[in-house]
């Protein structure tokens, strides 16, 4: 299997640890059922995965930090979701990420300082959420950034002048 697409099925229940043993699985889709639980750390393991949605389920818990193993991975998205915690300190790794998708969840904490090392990423939406403190000087070097949504969260402080290099943006 390379591809794995069940969007908008009817699937419940949790996404079992036993995914992880998919290693050769480059796209997995499994948006819009009603799978619940957390994402299963062994995801880590899928390191030939390049498209990962898990979009509008019943997810919670954090992001698993196992996810920054997956450096292939070029998009990701995990919208209108119950995911709670932290942004994994370790995002910035995914260094091919084109699309970080994260809106319409409980997600705290702050934007880490390392998605200015994703060179590639060109949409990162994560509004709805409970992100707070400053935003990161660091995001300047996602230069190829041309969405950032980042509304109904508690930013605080005062726009990067780094802002400016997000000449991308629209």
């Amino acid at each position: 299997i390379v591809k794995m697409g069940f969007r908008f099925n009817f699937l419940g229940g949790t996404i079992p640890a036993e995914i992880g043993m998919l290693t050769k699985v480059a796209a997995m889709d499994l948006s819009s059922n009603t799978l619940s639980g957390v994402i299963p750390s062994t995801i880590g393991l899928m390191t030939n995965l390049e498209t990962l949605f898990l979009d509008t389920n019943r997810l919670w818990g954090a992001i698993p930090n196992d996810l920054s193993r997956l450096t292939n991975l070029t998009l990701f998205s995990i919208n209108d979701n119950f995911m709670g915690g932290a942004l994994p300190e370790d995002l910035g790794n995914l260094t091919e990420l084109a699309l970080l998708g994260v809106h319409k969840n409980s997600i705290g904490g702050s934007i880490p300082t390392g998605i200015g090392n994703m060179k590639k990423l060109r949409r990162f939406t994560c509004y709805d959420n409970e992100l707070s403190g400053k935003i990161p000087s660091e995001m300047g070097g996602a230069s190829l950034l041309g969405e950032f949504n980042a509304y109904s969260n508690a930013f605080t402080g005062t726009l990067p002048t780094e802002i400016g290099l997000l000449t991308s943006l629209w």
